[in-house]
């Protein structure tokens, strides 16, 4: 009796323990395999199959438990044509560890027609856990310079879950490169500052490449793997449901399959009501190409500008210098001819300062118009509708208003001006600087403010990259600005290296500003990224809604358009009110981000179906 109440007491204590702690993002801890206190039955062979919410606010780790989302074997996806929706999983072993496991997605077939999915359209990846900085699920910094304290978080999407491999018992990750025809692992995350402010090394130097295709993993008994799946609804597809399957193998012995059910809508998404772009750092220069944020050459660029398009970012603003327009050009080129440069072109790659200008007005002046008639031919020239000039980054007061001389030469060029700042931006320059990039949490009054004067107000700092909570960008960088009236999103940065852009700690204040990793050949993921992308489609079909209704007079308002309209109405009044009371980056809002697409998905079908 004693042994037994001894057994429910510790019971007790180990579930209490893991719940608190992974409300804090921190892992159980490690000597206590929780999973085997509570086993659940397999379901797909010796196999727990649980199907989990992408987009989650809670990290899932190798030894998370319980697991969230539900045992199952279906993965439900509704996208339109055009779309990329991801569903997730996550595999258990039960009974002893497996190796050589592989995944492989089937055709999706339509069931109400012959309409087939190629297999190429459903994209699986693991998701990577691996030691970064101790805030990192949430913050962008560290506490000092000498905190070298770690987690476990997960972040990275490999189609090679070896390329990366953790050594928790040191809290190292450790990296494998091809050297000399034989692939090392090297270490990458060591406790120290970097010598440099930027470390950005050649591909020679670090030659670190992910798999094309999804290569085969082991799953070590009684841990979880988590499973990202993408699939991708090209633009001919008939509405329609269908249906396909993974296939499960070890060894080359098949398990059994998890079903992929996927609904086609009926209508077509509109283009955001909101402008989706991001701080670009990287320019394009061959012999300088490195494995960090800053340069780039031919292959590199082609593939992150794929990836941005792919992940709704149309127009990523342009760093590329003057000093050589042959590369400006072949830059301008790479987005043209990906079919991207679709509006203004938001050009870095000179400022209204005095770093860039010179600081004598009249030298200043004459380099202004020489350059903007440069860059104003040549974008013009690849698909721009206009140039904006950046500002002097994130400036108050004196050092704001005393760009207005410049901004009112660019604008009797025909040219416009953006630049990052805060709020008390609009009473010092509301009636001159065209595009506010306003920081932190944004406001339907400063959204107001600009509108009034004829002006833009995009949004970044909430938060900046960094963070690996995929909810944060989802919520932050879509309803929140589409409750709050904003005309874009541009966070910064797609990448920005402090130190390594593959070590976490090596940086004194801030963490590595990355939604993706560069590699000598491309990109790699992050969970952060694909929140943003799901912010992007929130906002899509949100407008879509609007403009349907816009669409219908009001003497053939239905009632099911009257809804659609009080819904949208309550759906704003509830974001404006949560966000006043959910703290830093909304961290504390308390919205099913799920749900409320469906909602708008169901107000569309109600009014396309005459309702």
């Amino acid at each position: 009796m004693k042994q037994l109440a001894y057994l429910l007491i510790t019971v007790i204590l180990v579930a209490s323990c893991g719940d608190t702690l992974r409300a804090l993002a921190i892992e159980p801890p490690q000597n206590v395999v929780a999973a085997e206190l509570f086993p659940a039955a397999p379901n797909l062979g010796d196999l727990l199959v649980h199907v989990v919410s992408p987009i989650s606010k809670t990290p899932i780790l190798p030894s998370t438990y319980p697991l969230p989302g539900a045992k199952s074997l279906s993965l439900y996806v509704t996208a339109c044509r055009g779309e990329f929706e991801s569903a997730s999983f996550v595999l258990q072993a039960q009974n002893h560890d497996l190796s050589g496991v592989t995944l492989t997605a089937t055709a999706l077939h339509g069931v109400n027609s012959s309409a087939v999915i190629s297999s190429t359209h459903v994209d699986i990846k693991i998701v990577k856990p691996w030691f970064q900085s101790y805030y990192a699920w949430n913050e962008i910094g560290k506490s000092e310079p000498a905190d070298f304290r770690q987690r476990l978080y997960p972040e990275l999407l490999l189609k090679d879950d070896a390329l990366v491999k953790v050594d928790r018992s040191t809290e190292q990750n450790l990296i494998r490169l091809e050297r000399g025809g034989q692939s090392v692992y090297e270490w990458i995350n060591q406790k120290k500052l970097a010598a440099s402010e930027q470390v950005l090394p050649t591909m020679q130097e670090f030659p670190v490449k992910d798999a094309m295709t999804l290569q085969p993993f082991a799953l070590p008994q009684s841990t979880n793997k988590q499973v990202w799946v993408t699939v991708f609804v090209p633009h001919n597809s008939p509405a329609d449901e269908y249906s396909g399957d993974i296939q499960v193998r070890e060894n080359g012995e098949l398990k059994g399959t998890i079903k992929i059910n996927l609904k086609v809508h009926m209508f077509n998404l509109a283009e955001s009501e909101i402008t989706h772009t991001i701080y670009y750092r990287a320019v394009l220069d061959d012999a300088r190409a490195s494995v960090g944020s800053e340069y780039r050459n031919t292959e590199q660029m082609r593939a992150e500008l794929q990836n941005l398009l792919n992940h709704g970012v149309q127009n990523p603003t342009m760093y590329q210098p003057l000093s050589s327009l042959e590369r400006l050009r072949g830059a301008l080129q790479l987005r043209k001819d990906l079919g991207m440069n679709n509006g203004p072109l938001y050009y870095l790659g000179v400022q209204t300062t005095g770093t860039f200008l010179g600081n004598t007005s009249p030298q200043a002046e004459n380099l202004l118009g020489t350059i903007y008639s440069q860059i104003n031919e040549i974008a013009l020239a690849h698909g721009f509708t206009s140039v904006y000039i950046y500002g002097r980054d994130e400036v108050r007061g004196a050092e704001l208003e005393a760009q207005r001389g410049l901004w009112n030469i660019l604008h009797g060029l025909g040219g416009k001006v953006f630049v990052a700042g805060y709020t008390d931006s609009f009473e010092l320059v509301g009636d001159s600087l065209d595009l506010l990039v306003h920081a932190h949490q944004p406001s339907i009054q400063e959204a107001t403010k600009w509108h009034s004067s004829g002006h833009k107000i995009f949004n970044y700092a909430n938060p900046q990259s960094g963070p690996e909570n995929p909810f944060l960008f989802r919520l932050n960088y879509g309803i929140v600005l589409w409750a709050n009236g904003y005309d874009g999103a541009m966070p910064y940065a797609y990448q920005h290296c402090f130190g390594s852009c593959w070590n976490d700690m090596d940086a004194p204040t801030y963490r590595d500003h990355n939604l993706t990793y560069p590699t000598a050949d491309g990109v790699i993921d992050t969970l952060a990224w694909e929140g943003f992308r799901e912010a992007v489609d929130d906002v899509r079909y949100l407008t879509t809604l609007e403009k349907l209704l816009s669409n219908l007079s009001t003497n053939n308002a239905t009632p099911a358009a009257n809804e659609a309209r009080s819904f949208l109405n309550t759906l704003k009044t509830t974001v404006l009110s949560k966000q006043t009371q959910s703290g830093k980056y909304n961290l504390q809002m308390d919205i099913d981000l799920d749900a409320v697409r469906n909602q708008v998905v169901t107000h569309l079908d109600a009014i396309t179906n005459g309702r």
